[in-house]
């Protein structure tokens, strides 16, 4: 059981990755509306 809630964690960091870069991480002088997942889900990978 303790390697499952990591596991859970970091899949749910890459979904938000992926989306968040698919929903448009910059555009044109600044941070899209997939700014924000990316870093959630950025912290959620190395947090976990």
């Amino acid at each position: 059981m303790k390697k499952v809630v990591p596991i859970l964690a970091i899949m749910t960091g890459l979904y938000w990755v992926i989306k968040g870069y698919a929903y448009g991480f910059w555009v044109r002088n600044g941070p899209g509306g997939g700014f924000l997942p990316i870093v959630a889900g950025l912290m959620a990978i190395v947090f976990s």
